[in-house]
């Protein structure tokens, strides 16, 4: 029978004695277990664990070559990590190369700045595990088709507005509009990845079906190379907003033009409105000015999406593109504060706006995730020690110019706006002999929150026809939740057909309407 692998090694803290051990399962360096000395039945404690993979750092080849680049003046060795203070590099490249040199011997290193000393700590470089890439374009396929659906939804093909054969046109451009947005913002990023040899997946679609009106929650790439030194980190950080928001800017015109002018009107229900942009504001009055209303197509909306997404991913906190920039820019401690910063003031300005009785719910998602991601904080780069370039700063003050340009306060809000209609308009003989009837007319307020106030009910009649004596022509309401009943009594005097009765309804704040009845006498 084969003899079980050892576990951990034991030491006992009161003779010293030492021992291999299989039996136990927790056996995390550093714990102690009482009582388990065979000698004495002192405690023990586990100072190393067998089963963790060891990694052996070539100490001589590690110090070789980071003495080509820098200055030693310190050496800690410790398990598995080796610990440098080290002066100021001989070249701006030095860091960079020796990242390089240090691959061939399966390591890795950090520098961060302590006060005036420069620490540099060299461990093992961890493989990550190969992802397959048919996860990504399943992914894809999925969003494109979720895309598609709520194209569909915004030509109003699925509440009955608008016929297949048109309707799947523009949902097309809606879906490549979208997506060329995200894919481009994705692998702006990928593309700084690959020329700062950072390793990053492919992008990572995220479907949402029907109801959500964009079809897609965005998507994301992977890091799973560490960055190098800060201009990296900006520069990678800055590049998929950019791309992304250059290629919003041409979907944006041309959906605009594809756009219809239309004269506002009261229509009642609820209905989702957008807000506009600086920058959105300003391609719509170069594209279609002088336009009093403009009735968006699909197209249009996947450019003012692909701007609020530039903009929320340029929120300064943790790991978002804004954060990389933060990071970057103005080290880790404000880096935090202006994360928290952040999430406090989208918290302030959710409340505000609720106080206001308009809000935008995702304000309070964001401010929460921005506070999530601040507390998590951000890994920063290998070389903290290096300064940002011009290059950098003038990247990094392009991104608060496209963030300022895409800011919105409030981007979606649902408005149910009351509107009075008349949804039956009948009579009924209360005598044949005689000519009278009693005329209903129901009203009805397409809102489901807010009252349609101050009603007045019109019966116009007319020659041939009169109100009964007691019945009042107007019939004025303060105001219909859901729906309300009118009457009025009439008799027709003669006996041709009667075609003008009608019924005209005005309100303060819901419209108007107005219905007609057809009648005649026997």
């Amino acid at each position: 029978m084969e003899a079980a692998t050892p576990k951990a090694r034991l030491k006992c803290v009161q003779c010293g004695y030492e021992a291999e051990v299989t039996a136990r399962k927790d056996l995390s360096v550093g714990k102690m277990i009482p009582g388990l000395c065979p000698d004495c039945q002192g405690n023990m404690i586990v100072t190393k664990d067998l089963t963790a993979i060891q990694h052996v750092i070539p100490t001589d080849k590690v110090l070789e070559i980071v003495r080509g680049h820098f200055p030693v003046h310190r050496i800690e060795e410790g398990y598995n990590y080796l610990r440098l203070e080290v002066g100021e590099p001989y070249s701006k490249a030095s860091f960079s190369q020796t990242l390089g040199q240090l691959e061939s011997t399966g390591s890795l290193a950090i520098v961060r700045k302590f006060g005036e000393r420069n620490i540099m700590t060299v461990f093992p470089r961890v493989p990550e595990a190969n992802v397959r890439v048919r996860n990504n374009l399943i992914l894809l396929g999925l969003t494109i088709l979720s895309t598609f659906s709520a194209g569909l939804f915004l030509t109003g093909f699925l509440s009955g507005a608008a016929m297949f054969e048109v309707a799947k046109w523009d949902a097309i451009l809606y879906s490549i509009g979208i997506m060329s947005i995200l894919g481009l913002h994705e692998m702006g990023h990928k593309l700084g990845s690959m020329k700062y040899k950072v390793e990053a997946t492919y992008p990572y679609f995220i479907p949402v079906p029907w109801p959500f009106i964009l079809g897609t929650m965005g998507a994301i790439i992977k890091m799973k190379g560490s960055l190098p030194d800060r201009n990296a980190m900006l520069r990678i950080g800055a590049a998929g907003p950019i791309c992304g928001f250059v290629v919003a800017i041409p979907v944006t015109m041309v959906g605009l033009a594809l756009s219809t002018p239309e004269v506002p009107a009261v229509r009642g229900g609820p209905s989702i409105l957008i807000g506009a942009s600086p920058l959105f504001r300003l391609l719509r009055n170069i594209v279609v000015p002088n336009s009093y209303g403009l009735s968006l197509h699909p197209l249009a909306v996947a450019g003012w999406a692909g701007m609020l997404v530039t903009m929320l991913n340029l929120l300064p906190a943790g790991m978002l593109d804004g954060g990389h920039v933060t990071r970057a820019v103005f080290g880790m401690r404000i880096h935090r504060l202006l994360g928290y910063l952040t999430g406090f003031l989208l918290l302030g300005l959710f409340l505000i706006q609720q106080l206001s009785g308009v809000s935008f719910a995702g304000w309070l998602l964001w401010g929460i995730l921005a506070l999530f991601f601040s507390r998590v904080g951000h890994p920063g780069s290998l070389d903290e020690s290096s300064a940002l370039s011009k290059t950098s700063l003038a990247i990094g003050a392009a991104v608060v110019a496209i963030f300022v340009l895409a800011a919105v306060p409030l981007p979606i809000r649902l408005v149910d706006q009351p509107k009075v209609y008349v949804s039956a308009f009948t009579a009924s003989p209360i005598s044949v002999s005689q000519g009278s009837y009693m005329v209903h007319a129901r009203l009805n307020n397409l809102a489901s929150l807010n009252r349609v106030q101050g009603i007045d009910a019109r019966i116009i009649l007319p020659e041939g026809a009169s109100l009964i004596s007691g019945s009042n022509p107007v019939v004025s309401l303060p105001e219909i939740s859901d729906r309300a009943d009118v009457y009025w009594n009439i008799t027709l005097t003669s006996s041709r057909l009667v075609n003008g009765v009608y019924c005209l309804v005005t309100s303060e704040n819901g419209g108007s309407d107005e219905a007609r009845l057809r009648l005649a006498s026997h």
